[in-house]
């Protein structure tokens, strides 16, 4: 428990993807020069709705794994001797709740980021198509 514990806390798999050539496009109405409706839509689906789930999941998962590291884990366990520091029932099974709720949200933020990378793989391909039909090369 104390290895998983010590892996969990000390590894951020957030990521922070950037937005800055989708939103210099939009402002800038490029988005036409494509001619390539397909394309802007795939575009559209990374920046507008996976890139803002993914920034918006990552703050929870921030949150929640900062919480569970800074309250529950301290007040229930003791690193120095990799034992727990409560008894009853009734904390023992709050904990076991916590990190619980932990593993479950790691892996499905992990499975958000896996599904995010495939979808960035696609629209890559896509655009370097794109580049390939227009002359412009990937």
């Amino acid at each position: 428990m104390a290895a998983d514990l010590q892996t969990l806390f000390s590894v951020n798999r957030t990521m922070f993807p950037r937005n800055s050539s989708w939103t210099t496009m939009v402002a800038s109405a490029q988005l036409t020069d494509l001619d390539d409706p397909v394309l802007v839509s795939q575009l559209a689906n990374l920046y507008e709705n996976l890139n803002v789930r993914l920034e918006y999941n990552g703050r929870l998962y921030d949150d929640w794994v900062t919480d569970v590291a800074r309250s529950s884990v301290p007040a229930s366990w003791d690193r120095v001797t990799s034992s727990l520091t409560i008894s009853t029932r009734r904390d023992v099974n709050r904990f076991r709740s916590d990190l619980r709720g932990t593993r479950d949200l790691t892996g499905m933020f992990i499975g958000l980021l896996e599904a995010w990378a495939g979808e960035l793989d696609v629209v890559i391909d896509e655009v370097d198509a794109h580049l390939g039909r227009r002359g412009g090369g990937a």
